[in-house]
C-alpha cells in the first residue's frame, strides 16, 4: 500500500491497529466522507442552529473534559449520559451504588454544573435509570429514579 485513508469517521477516535496503527508506517489522509462529516460538524459548532443542543455519552469524564468544556461556551442544552452520567449523579449528593463512577472526577463533575448554570446552559441528565444485580442479559433489573439507586445494583442505562 502506498497511502492510508481513513474513511471512518465514527471509529477515528480509537486507537485500533486498523485506524491509528497503520497510519504510523505509512501516510495518511482522510477521505472523502470523513471530510464531509468534518466539515457539516465544524459548521454545526462554529454557527449552530439554535436552540443547540448536544448529547454526550461515554463512560469517562476524563476522556470528555475538553469537549465539556468547549460545548459549555456553544450549547443552549447539554445531555449528559451513559456511565459518565454517574459521576454528574453523585456530583449533585445521589448515591450511585455499583455505577460506574470516577470519584477523582466528581468535583469537576459539579463545577461543569455551576459553570453550565452561570452561562444559562440547560443541564441534563437522566431523571431514571435502568439497574441491574449482574451485567448479563440474565439478570434482575427494574427501573428507579436517578436519586435512589440501591446500594447493590449498578445503573446501566437510561429508564
Amino acid at each position: 500500500a502506498d497511502v492510508y485513508v481513513n474513511d471512518a469517521f465514527g471509529a477515528a477516535h480509537r486507537a485500533h491497529a486498523s485506524t491509528a496503527g497503520i497510519a504510523a508506517y505509512l501516510p495518511a489522509v482522510s477521505g472523502f466522507l470523513m471530510q464531509k462529516e468534518l466539515e457539516v460538524l465544524g459548521k454545526a459548532i462554529s454557527n449552530p442552529d439554535r436552540p443547540f443542543t448536544a448529547i454526550i455519552g461515554g463512560a469517562k469524564v476524563k476522556d470528555k473534559i475538553g469537549v465539556i468544556e468547549s460545548l459549555l461556551d456553544k450549547v443552549d442544552n447539554l445531555i449528559i449520559g451513559g456511565g459518565l452520567a454517574y459521576t454528574f449523579v453523585k456530583a449533585l449528593g445521589h448515591e450511585v451504588g455499583k455505577s460506574l463512577l470516577e470519584e477523582d472526577k466528581v468535583d469537576l463533575a459539579k463545577s461543569f454544573m455551576d459553570r453550565a448554570k452561570e452561562k444559562g446552559v440547560n443541564f441534563l441528565i437522566p431523571t431514571d435509570v435502568l439497574v441491574a444485580d449482574d451485567f448479563s442479559n440474565d439478570a434482575n433489573t427494574s427501573i428507579v429514579p436517578i436519586s435512589e439507586i440501591p446500594s447493590d445494583l449498578e445503573a446501566l442505562d437510561i429508564g
